[in-house]
């Protein structure tokens, strides 16, 4: 179980390039490519790559995505489920948001219709659990083990893209 407060988790986030460059940049460019891929394989309309940050949910990546997270770069770490699969680094999978107690509540399934998620844990290479990769859906799905190796695998990419951003100390 992570902490999301631990100083050396926070160090570790810091020393990440990704989360001080903005869209254009050519580090997040080849995430969001990576964003898009995983969408078109998961047959998602919306994939992200977040950074799980104390208060908040950085958006590095993604496709599909629009509206206020689009536009604040992220959601209230209140509101995440990426928290979730970074605290406990293990996937999260909700088949319908509407009947599944840790989403009932949440604004992103009352206001914005998410109904399906699966997120995957993105580690650092100094092992913290520093994001995730999800894609989600704005209807019920059953997602299978296949897809769920998928996705660890497209993280373990995510991760690589991430940590070839890593600034010397």
């Amino acid at each position: 179980m992570t902490t999301l407060e631990a100083l050396s988790r926070l160090r570790d986030l810091g020393e990440l390039g990704l989360l001080h460059q903005n869209a254009q940049h050519p580090d997040r460019a080849r995430l969001a490519e990576l964003a898009t891929r995983v969408a078109i394989h998961m047959d998602a309309p919306t994939c992200m790559v977040n950074a799980v940050l104390p208060g908040a949910v950085a958006l590095l990546a993604g496709h599909g995505v629009a509206g206020y997270v689009e536009a604040v770069g992220g959601i209230p770490v209140e509101w995440s489920f990426c928290s979730i699969v970074c605290r406990t680094g293990e996937p999260l999978i909700i088949a319908d948001a509407a009947n599944t107690p840790v989403a009932t509540g949440n604004p992103l399934v009352q206001a914005d219709g998410l109904r399906a998620y699966l997120g995957v844990p993105v580690f650092s290479a100094k092992g913290h659990g520093i994001g995730a990769l999800c894609v989600t859906a704005d209807r019920p799905r059953v997602f299978t083990a296949t897809e769920v190796a998928s996705m660890r695998q497209f993280a373990g990419d995510a991760s690589n893209l991430i940590e070839a951003t890593r600034r010397p100390r």
